[in-house]
């Protein structure tokens, strides 16, 4: 069963992904900022990281840095979860 971490600091979007996901029979870990995220993807190695973008602590570009630094870490794939969704901001994710 996939593991899933989805680190998002709005407290509805988080739970009701996560709900969603769980239904779907994922197992689902959330932090609420980059900083707790990125401690529990060292404890759980999930299968699947969703971040959100802009969080408080630590945003989600820092924490796609940390993990693409480590090299038992950059495997998981990494997707941004995140309401910013203009061009500029599109492509600064896929940049990073």
């Amino acid at each position: 069963m996939a593991r899933i971490l989805i680190i998002e600091d709005d407290v509805n979007i988080r739970g009701n992904t996560a709900e969603l996901l769980q239904l779907e029979g994922y197992l689902v870990t959330t932090a609420s900022n980059g900083r707790s995220g990125l401690e529990k993807i060292g404890c759980e190695n999930p299968d699947l990281i969703l971040c959100d973008i802009l969080m408080s602590e630590m945003d989600g570009f820092t924490v796609l840095g940390h993990v693409g630094q480590d090299p038992d870490l950059k495997r998981i794939p990494f997707v941004f979860f995140s309401a910013k969704s203009e061009k500029i901001d599109v492509k600064a994710g896929i940049d990073a």
